[in-house]
């Protein structure tokens, strides 16, 4: 197994998911648990759901900080990190401005999804070569079409809306995660 050292690179390739392959399943079974939770939100509180959001946007800002950093070289990390920082504020906004202009809050999110899924297809996009790549793109195209829904629909979305679209984004994003640990595990036992 590579050591940290050979990790930074230049290009994301199967035996860079092979070395960092723990850091994706745990990102995923967390991104996942945190689209669940988003999901489930509007439904399990009377606590402002603007509120809500923002801690997990927050907290899945801050796990992908944390991995775009362990991949500071790699094509791709200054996407990877810029989308982090992008969830991580727009979430600190809402978390602490519950009480935001109503209006401003589905152009908020509109323009995270936006940005978040352009960033995050470029990322895709940069690690082609390595099987799974397909999904992060997918993930993104995901949210780019949902911060175009928001943004379109803007005078009838609700929280409500916004939330369960977040959480579906968070859960496809943490099953793309799991297949590049899945690869990375396949590139694994190949060397081996």
């Amino acid at each position: 197994m590579p050591n940290p050292q050979e990790i930074r690179q230049s290009e994301f390739t199967p035996d860079t998911a092979a070395a960092v392959r723990h850091r994706f399943l745990v990102l995923g079974l967390v991104s996942v648990a945190l689209g669940v939770a988003a999901i489930l939100l509007p439904l399990a509180t009377t606590y402002p759901v603007a509120v809500g959001l923002g801690l997990i946007l927050m907290a899945i800002g801050l796990a992908d900080v944390f991995h775009a950093f362990m991949l500071r070289a790699s094509h791709g990390f200054l996407l990877g990190w810029l989308s982090a920082i992008l969830f991580f504020f727009v979430g600190l906004v809402l978390a602490v401005s519950p009480a935001l202009e109503p209006m401003s809050v589905p152009y908020l999110l509109g323009l995270m999804f936006l940005l978040g899924g352009g960033l995050r297809a470029g990322k895709g996009l940069n690690m082609a070569p390595v099987p799974g790549w397909r999904w992060v793109v997918a993930s993104s195209v995901l949210g780019i079409a949902f911060g175009a829904w928001i943004l379109f629909q803007w005078r009838t979305v609700t929280m409500a809306d916004i939330s369960v679209l977040a959480g579906i984004s968070m859960v496809v994003d943490g099953f793309s995660r799991m297949t590049l640990f899945m690869t990375g595990r396949s590139a694994a036992r190949n060397r081996a």
